[in-house]
C-alpha cells in the first residue's frame, strides 16, 4: 500500500469518527441545559471541527509541508481562526475577483479558513467595508460562487496589497461552506487519475 492510499485510508477513518463524535456531542448539547457542560461540549465541537478541517485539507493538498503553524505567520495576530495556505500551483486554476459598484480587481488567494480569507491584489481596499467576491475556476468547466467579504485589514507590500477579510452574506446558495467550497475548487483542478 503506497503513502497516498495510506493517507486516504487514515483520513477517511478519522473523518468518519470525528463526524460521529461531533454528531453525538451536538445531540448532548441540545439535551442538557447546564452551562458548564454546554461550554465543555462547545469546546469539544470546536476541537473536532478544527481537526476535521485539517484532515480535509490534507486529503486535498496531499503535502504535509503545507501545514505551517500560525505562529510562524506574519499575519497571525489578525486571525480569529486558523487559516490554511492556498497552494501556489493552483493560482492558475482558481480566480478571485473583487467588486464594488464600478470598481473591479483581481486577487490571488493566499490562505483561507471557514470564515475568512487572505489575498493579494493590486489595489488598496477600504477596511470595514464590504465587497462582492467571486471565486471561480479557470478551466473548461466554469464554476463560480459569489459572496460578500468584509475587509478587516489591508497592508501594502511590494507594490501590491495583502488583504484580510471575513466572509459575509452569501449570494448564490442557502447553505454555503466557504472552506468546503475552496477545497472543492482545488479538487476539481487536480489532474484526473486513472
Amino acid at each position: 500500500m503506497d503513502n497516498k492510499k495510506q493517507l486516504d485510508c487514515i483520513a477517511d477513518m478519522v473523518t468518519n469518527k470525528l463526524f460521529t463524535i461531533a454528531l453525538l456531542l451536538d445531540r448532548a448539547k441540545k439535551e442538557d441545559p447546564k452551562d458548564s457542560i454546554q461550554e465543555y461540549i462547545n469546546q469539544a465541537l470546536q476541537a473536532s471541527s478544527k481537526l476535521l478541517n485539517w484532515i480535509k485539507y490534507l486529503q486535498v493538498i496531499r503535502d504535509i509541508k503545507m501545514l505551517v503553524p500560525l505562529s510562524e505567520s506574519d499575519m497571525a495576530e489578525f486571525r480569529s481562526e486558523e487559516r490554511f495556505p492556498f497552494p501556489e500551483g493552483y493560482h492558475q486554476h482558481i480566480r478571485l475577483s473583487i467588486q464594488k459598484g464600478d470598481f473591479s480587481t483581481q486577487g490571488v488567494l493566499m490562505d483561507f479558513s471557514p470564515h475568512g480569507l487572505r489575498f493579494r491584489c493590486p489595489h488598496a481596499l477600504e477596511t470595514n467595508f464590504s465587497y462582492l467576491c467571486i471565486l471561480s475556476t479557470a478551466h473548461s468547466i466554469n464554476k463560480s460562487v459569489s459572496f460578500e467579504i468584509i475587509i478587516k485589514h489591508c497592508k501594502e507590500t511590494d507594490h501590491e496589497f495583502a488583504v484580510g477579510a471575513s466572509i459575509g452574506e452569501i449570494r448564490d446558495v442557502l447553505a454555503f461552506d466557504f472552506f468546503e467550497s475552496v477545497l472543492e475548487f482545488i479538487r476539481e483542478s487536480l489532474p484526473k487519475q486513472t
